[in-house]
């Protein structure tokens, strides 16, 4: 594990410019004097889904996060229940606010442009606010990706490239695990929520890239139903389809 952070936190250095601007990993903070930086987590917006149902779910996260960092709320991530749908509670105090968004599983070059289209919805300059796009800062196609992302919007709002990585297995034969984790079930024990557990799920902008319980998967694409959304409809109101 140490030897990925130092060789991400290396890397960054070029030319003598450091461009590792800071690290999620608390302990790596800590070892190498980086500064502790990170998004909102998807465990969170997760387990207040799974509490209060996706709507008042969405919105009850974004107040909280919001209510404890007092100002200083960091950058979203967005795609839990796809980003559409979190836009719908990214209101204008929100868009101030937070400093700015992830890109996750969506397309990079359509999720900038849907977040530069909800900054003009809501009256908020895109300039001085972030888009950190996810590994994408890795090498190859994805840094050529990069690369045209700087040249389409530089000049419309600021951008960054985050770097993810896997735990390495042991035995080498086992599958490698994604370092992002996520929630899995929610055991409620306060008396005010007499309910058994409840399985929970990430939905993403991605097909096929949901994660969880393929019944919390289907519990939350009827919510969205009942709603009277689908999810084509949602990403068809942001001219995306």
């Amino acid at each position: 594990m140490w030897v990925v952070q130092a060789g991400h936190i290396d890397g960054g250095k070029l030319g003598g410019e450091n461009y590792c601007r800071g690290t999620s990993h608390v302990g790596a903070g800590a070892k190498y004097g980086v500064p502790l930086q990170g998004t909102t987590g998807h465990k969170f917006c997760m387990l207040q889904n799974g509490i209060h149902g996706i709507t008042h779910g969405t919105a009850r996260y974004l107040s909280i996060w919001r209510s404890a960092f007092n100002g200083d709320a960091g950058i979203a991530l967005t795609d839990t229940v796809s980003t559409p749908f979190f836009l719908r509670y990214f209101d204008r105090g929100h868009t101030q606010e937070f400093a700015g968004v992830r890109q996750d599983s969506a397309p990079p070059i359509w999720f900038t442009n849907l977040i530069l289209k909800h900054n003009q919805a809501m009256g908020v300059q895109s300039r001085g606010k972030q888009i950190i796009y996810s590994c994408l800062a890795g090498g190859g196609t994805e840094a050529e990706e990069l690369k045209d992302l700087k040249r389409r919007y530089g000049d419309l709002i600021l951008q960054a490239a985050g770097m993810g990585h896997y735990f390495l297995p042991f035995p080498k034969d086992l599958e490698s695990l994604n370092i992002v984790m996520k929630a899995d079930q929610v055991q409620f024990i306060d008396r005010s929520y007499p309910r058994g557990p409840v399985d929970l799920a990430k939905i993403s902008d991605a097909a096929g890239k949901a994660t969880g319980n393929p019944e919390a998967v289907q519990r939350i694409m009827q919510e969205l139903d009942g709603m009277g959304l689908t999810m084509a409809d949602q990403f068809k109101q942001y001219g995306v389809v």
